[in-house]
């Protein structure tokens, strides 16, 4: 079996190899120091899917849950699109998995959440932040003609399944920080 992207191959490296969690950074980043701390902070934590480590458009927490070392857990009403990093779980990466076909990037795939599931956090202050002057690989690969149609059409649809996803949060923080111990 082909995987369409490097993301949902290193999910299925995961999957195959039985790798509890794995951190997921793309090149195009600054990392801050505060990285292995955040890393560190979510030994600590259960029966979460995803921690989202950046987000471009800095998307408020709407519940949130105190960490060492000054930092926040958070869940989203309106959970951001990007994969530039985040840290995956052996459970989340079988979830991401179970989506068949898969037809929308990755980045956007996951503010589909509910789907499939998965029980998406994020962690602040955001330990990466995009490098606004790398030239993406995919974004110029992406850069072609449409019919102004069909986009309309599909922009439609995934504004209203968007909407309809939205309505929930994206995690459940008691669950995640209920037994601190272990």
């Amino acid at each position: 079996m082909i995987l369409p992207c490097s993301h949902m191959r290193i999910w299925q490296k995961m999957v195959d190899e039985n790798i509890a969690v794995c951190v997921i950074l793309e090149d195009d980043l600054f990392i801050q120091p505060h990285l292995k701390n955040v890393i560190e902070a979510t030994l600590e934590l259960q029966h979460w899917d995803l921690i989202k480590l950046s987000d471009n458009r800095d998307f408020p927490f709407i519940d949130t849950a105190t960490l060492q070392d000054g930092l926040t857990l958070g869940n989203y009403k309106k959970a951001p699109n990007g994969t530039q990093g985040y840290i995956i779980s052996l459970a989340g990466a079988k979830k991401l998995l179970t989506r068949k076909p898969f037809y929308r990037p990755v980045d956007v795939d996951i503010q589909f959440h509910g789907e499939v599931g998965l029980q998406m956090v994020g962690i602040k202050p955001y330990p990466l932040a995009e490098d606004r002057n790398f030239e993406s690989e995919i974004a110029n690969a992406n850069t072609g003609s449409h019919s102004n149609r069909s986009t309309l059409l599909r922009n439609l649809k995934h504004r209203i399944r968007l909407y309809i996803q939205r309505r929930d949060k994206t995690a459940v923080l008691a669950k995640i920080t209920a037994d601190k111990s272990h």
